[in-house]
């Protein structure tokens, strides 16, 4: 029980400093998706599981934000924390060098891949580390499209309709333009996927290119036909909802 207790505390401290590290280092590059994870592993630990109603439409942002925080499920607030300092540690290599931990604390400053010290505390952290990657044997037509293998999607096509929905009402395009891959996009239009599907909110894939700021994927959906004045539950059309970039130099004069 002691060494339980000492395991948890050590990973706490680690966890601070890790959270104190990504809040301080401005000059790091930290992609979308991994930012949503560190804030989704950092509310799981802070808070535990999602209980708090999903934002409206119109609060983009707020909307992904949780989702990626309610995706985490009943993982415990240790779970979390070990995947946050495992993320940081992948991200920032360099920040336990540079003054953030303590000589002192060696069990502190080794990472998953060196063994021993905090991440040797039971066996599941190698194992929960394997879990942000899903195995290619589980991975669904959408896990393949949001990483833009086309060659997968094409041999999951040939049993699989292009306009296939998952839980959200979101199609493979939806996907595709949420990423801002120009690739599969224009992958998918040549299947023939229907532009103009709307999801639960009513959001068309266009909607979802234009909030994510991705001005190549809009253009190339209106050169193909995309419907821009079509409108979401809230009464938004794409254009409402696109930054000032996107406005600027993907919506033409003549959309409307």
């Amino acid at each position: 029980m002691a060494g339980q207790l000492e395991a948890v505390s050590q990973l706490e401290e680690a966890f601070r400093l890790a959270a104190d590290r990504i809040s301080k280092n401005k000059k790091l590059k930290v992609n979308t998706e991994d930012k949503l994870k560190l804030y989704s592993y950092f509310k799981q630990a802070e808070n535990g599981a999602c209980s708090t109603s999903r934002p409206p439409f119109y609060d983009i942002t707020g909307k992904v934000k949780w989702d990626a925080w309610k995706a985490l499920g009943s993982i415990s607030k240790e779970e979390a924390m070990m995947h946050y300092v495992l993320l940081v540690n992948k991200l920032d290599p360099d920040w336990k060098n540079e003054g953030t931990l303590q000589p002192s604390d060696p069990e502190l400053v080794t990472t998953s891949e060196g063994g021993g010290g905090l991440f040797s505390v039971g066996a599941a952290v190698s194992t929960m580390s394997d879990k942000e990657d899903i195995p290619d044997d589980e991975k669904t037509i959408f896990d393949w499209c949001r990483e833009g293998n086309t060659d997968k999607v094409t041999l999951l096509l040939r049993n699989t309709d292009v306009n296939i929905k998952d839980e959200n009402q979101m199609t493979l395009l939806h996907w595709a333009c949420d990423r801002g891959s120009v690739k599969m996009v224009e992958f998918l239009i040549k299947h023939q996927v229907s532009i103009n599907q709307q999801d639960c909110d009513k959001q068309t894939p266009l909607h979802y290119a234009s909030s994510c700021g991705h001005s190549d994927v809009v253009k190339l959906l209106i050169a193909n036909s995309a419907d821009t004045t079509l409108k979401d539950i809230d009464d938004n059309d794409a254009l409402s909802v696109a930054s000032d970039d996107v406005t600027r130099l993907a919506f033409s004069q003549d959309v409307h």
